[in-house]
């Protein structure tokens, strides 16, 4: 009798112990699981703050949006080909200048071994709201826009036009949308490449020059040894 009560009471001193270090274990997990997701609250938040920091909305006057652009193809491209003399303009390459003196975009279209000499242009109106613009072709509004110039990899910004539909009602700025500014900086591995952009002929024939050296027949080349004819800003 006495050995069953003193072997009880070992066994509820190892419960009572075992209890103890149970729950010294779960506090202890407890506060751990608090601090990461706390941590992890902070990081994301911390996310969330550098990626807005490294967003910033510009405005039309902004000497940083002067340059030229390389456009891809958007439905702008089918509205200016309505109204021109070449129905297959919605299928070409353009590019684009904005030249700090007129609050506009001028464009010229291209196809490999195609030229479309003609200039157009959309120009740019306040909007409502700060920041925004809308896009006019021919006075007819097409576009809302904004000019941004946000990081995307690596130390230096870039300088974006970012088109939104007319009826959007809140544009975010965020989107890797829209016209991407060339770097001013010429460095194509070709052989031949232009020496400098002065104006949309001079970044047309760069893009033409590098699709003449990606063809590896000189049959199938715009030109045998991808000189253009007649141009001589070349290095």
């Amino acid at each position: 009798m006495s050995f069953n009560i003193q072997k009880g009471a070992k066994d509820m001193k190892k419960i009572i112990f075992v209890s103890f270090i149970f729950l010294i274990t779960f506090q202890f997990c407890r506060e751990n699981s608090a601090g990461d997701a706390s941590s992890k609250s902070q990081n994301v938040s911390e996310i969330s703050e550098n990626a807005k920091k490294k967003i910033e909305i510009l405005n039309i006057s902004d000497k940083r949006l002067v340059g030229f652009y390389g456009l891809s193809g958007t439905e702008w491209h089918e509205i200016v080909a309505m109204e021109s003399k070449y129905p297959y303009l919605k299928l070409a390459h353009a590019n684009a200048e904005m030249n700090g003196k007129d609050k506009a975009l001028f464009f010229k279209f291209y196809n490999y071994k195609e030229d479309y000499p003609e200039i157009y242009r959309i120009d740019f109106k306040e909007a409502e709201n700060e920041a925004e613009y809308y896009a006019e072709y021919n006075g007819k509004r097409i576009y809302k826009v904004l000019f941004v110039s946000q990081f995307r990899g690596g130390t230096s910004s870039h300088i974006y036009v970012k088109f939104f539909k007319i009826d959007e009602m809140k544009l975010a700025p965020d989107l890797f949308d829209g016209l991407v500014a060339r770097a001013s900086k010429i460095g194509d591995p070709y052989p031949i490449h232009v020496k400098t952009y002065k104006t949309l002929i001079d970044v047309e024939m760069d893009d033409r020059i590098g699709a003449c050296f990606e063809e590896p027949s000189p049959e199938g080349r715009e030109w045998p040894n991808c000189k253009p004819p007649g141009y001589n800003n070349l290095k």
